[in-house]
């Protein structure tokens, strides 16, 4: 039988007032404000008495990432019972250090700040319906933890919960959590994370911490990073963090996010380089989502050392890494233009100590594996010449859009393309026997060979809710070789071939659907939304306003033909189109089998960038 919350809380106020009689001060004492530094590790060393953390660290204060299970019939049932921050029968089990109230305020006495992970087990980041242990009681605990660990401000909620093994269900049976979530359940589980989201944070609200700021900040879990992998990641952290996002219907009850990005195997600085495309990504979509003023954590980052060689291109790894960091937080914008780097508030390397499988990552290990001292070959001392510099923790508020900002443009009005962020930062994606060029206001697609993709893209930052408004001229509706002709305005699409959707224009000349727009799915051409014809045709000389809102399922689409903004495709109000999937991604602007297309303008920004008036027949362009 499990224990009641009733009986749970009883439990707790008795553990928390043993753990005030041994460690008085604790319970009184506001502790030392947040530490300055940008740097932190994930596991302290495993004797909290020990100095070889501050050794690393030069005595400075760090960020230090740790856990609590709260599901104490599963911890004991289990053979972990450490991880509860509280005291269940037998007592022996919770002995000494690892009772974690006691052994983090060990911790946390030395000047650190914790920063604690809260799971019902592992493996379980949002209960499932028809568990023993609920969602109720999950908060109910999450609430104990924090009246037991009252030197605690910076929770976490769960983890990665886009991946298979981190969504499991309890088993009578066995009386464990080892049951799978089925596969129909996953595909709610951003908006069910969300929910169990909320309700520990409210509970956490409840606790006013003795810290200094004396202020709870709950944190959104980190997804993993990246695409699906069959039987890995069920859901991209993309879309899994864009929609747990978006199920919180009061924005203000997001207090901030944890992040997780890692070096890219065979990366370019040593894998520096991809782990800050990847936190960039990441950091788009909450930007988006107008949260550019909540604090983010990245509480796991490493890369994978199996041997010395790995070793010495992970501590250079670090070096690199954390000056990426350090001039984002401080340097001059880096994604949006105009607007402030949202600033990375702590970096927790994953992780500190080494045993139980982990001597691959772990700082602790490296530091006597290998002979060298140097920081440039050895990860540990790499660590320590990072504390030295005194990395700040990067402060201030990113960008603050409304659901009316524009967030970039180009007009094309500099000779090239625009490579470079912050933002438009274009790609080119062309084949041979096209060429894609920018000059006097306008970019140039234009194709000699048949049957070739010619554009440029955005497939390293995703868009999620947007209005995206593109200025179009068809200088040559041919089709360079018999067959289909088009332009493609491709959005939400994932990396540069992957699934998403296209608004394909068809010329008047094309053999296939001539002068016809459809709205297809990327990679999977045959998939069809919707389709119309375009009044008057699409021939050379013509010219059009193409304006597209993707909010949530609902995808809204106008075509205005220029210069009087004659109105030639409206698939809005009623006639807009709901699709289920791909609710994030990025955009393109391609030619296939057409000699010539131009681009003058591209705006894209908050879905009330773009307006419909209570006329259906008008809309209005913030300017």
């Amino acid at each position: 039988m499990r224990i009641s919350i009733k009986n749970r809380l009883q439990t707790a106020s008795r553990a928390l007032l043993m753990l005030c009689a041994m460690l008085p001060g604790m319970c009184i004492t506001a502790q030392p404000a947040d530490t300055p530094y940008l740097a932190g590790i994930h596991w302290y060393h495993s004797d909290p008495a020990s100095g070889d953390v501050e050794a690393m660290t030069g005595g400075h204060a760090v960020w230090v990432v740790d856990q609590a299970l709260l599901d104490s019939n599963a911890t004991v049932a289990a053979g972990n019972p450490w991880e509860t921050p509280w005291v269940t029968s037998p007592t022996s089990d919770k002995s000494q250090p690892y009772y974690k109230p006691g052994y983090m305020e060990a911790v946390v006495a030395k000047g650190h700040t914790a920063i604690m992970r809260l799971h019902p087990f592992w493996g379980v980041n949002s209960p499932y319906p028809g568990d023993p242990y609920t969602v109720v009681d999950f908060a109910n605990d999450c609430k104990v933890t924090a009246q037991l660990m009252t030197n605690v401000h910076v929770w976490q909620i769960g983890n990665e919960a886009n991946l298979n093994g981190e969504n499991m269900r309890w088993n009578e049976a066995t009386n464990r959590y080892d049951l799978p979530w089925p596969a129909a359940d996953l595909t709610q589980a951003p908006e069910r994370y969300a929910a169990t989201y909320i309700a520990c944070r409210e509970k956490i609200h409840e606790v006013v911490p003795q810290t200094t700021p004396a202020a709870q900040v709950v944190l959104m879990q980190p997804c993993s990073p990246g695409d699906p992998i069959a039987g890995t990641r069920f859901m991209s952290s993309d879309e899994f963090l864009a929609r747990m996002i978006r199920a919180v219907p009061d924005k203000s009850k997001i207090d901030g996010f944890a992040l997780h990005a890692y070096a890219q195997p065979g990366g370019a600085d040593y894998g520096a380089l991809g782990y800050m495309n990847d936190l960039r990504r990441q950091i788009a979509i909450i930007d988006q989502a107008g949260l550019g003023d909540r604090p983010i954590f990245i509480t796991e980052f490493n890369k994978h050392m199996p041997n010395s060689t790995e070793a010495a291109s992970g501590a250079k790894f670090i070096n690199s890494a954390f000056q990426r960091m350090n001039a984002w937080n401080t340097g001059a914008p880096a994604l949006w233009p105009g607007q402030m780097n949202h600033p990375l508030r702590g970096a927790a390397w994953f992780v500190y100590r080494g045993g139980a499988g982990w001597d691959d990552y772990a700082l602790q290990h490296w530091k006597t594996a290998i002979a060298s001292t140097q920081p440039d070959t050895n990860p540990w001392y790499a660590y320590q010449a990072a504390f030295a510099q005194e990395y700040p923790a990067g402060a201030g508020a990113g960008p603050l859009f409304t659901q009316t900002s524009v967030w970039w443009s180009d007009s094309f009005a500099n000779a090239g393309l625009d490579a470079l962020y912050p933002l438009p930062a274009w790609e080119v994606g062309k084949a041979a026997g096209t060429a894609v060029t920018a000059s006097a206001g306008e970019a140039r697609i234009a194709a000699t060979s048949a049957f070739q993709v010619a554009g440029i893209r955005h497939s390293q930052i995703p868009f999620v809710d947007f209005s995206m408004e593109v200025e179009v001229s068809f200088t040559d509706v041919a089709a360079v070789a018999a067959g289909e002709a088009n332009v493609d305005l491709r959005f939400r699409q994932a990396g540069a071939d992957g699934p998403g959707f296209s608004l394909t224009f068809y010329s008047s000349q094309s053999a296939v659907r001539p002068g016809e727009v459809w709205l297809r799915k990327t990679a999977f051409w045959d998939t069809t939304y919707k389709s119309g014809v375009v009044a008057g045709g699409i021939s050379t000389g013509d010219a059009f306003n193409v304006q597209i809102i993707a909010e949530g399922p609902r995808i809204s689409v106008r075509v205005l033909r220029q210069p009087d903004d004659a109105m030639v495709l409206d698939w809005t109000g009623a006639n807009a189109v709901q699709i289920a999937d791909h609710h994030v991604g990025g955009m393109g602007i391609y030619t296939y089998n057409l000699r010539e297309a131009r681009v003058q303008d591209v705006r894209m920004g908050g879905v009330g960038m773009i307006t419909v008036s209570s006329d259906v027949g008008e809309w209005q362009l913030y300017e």
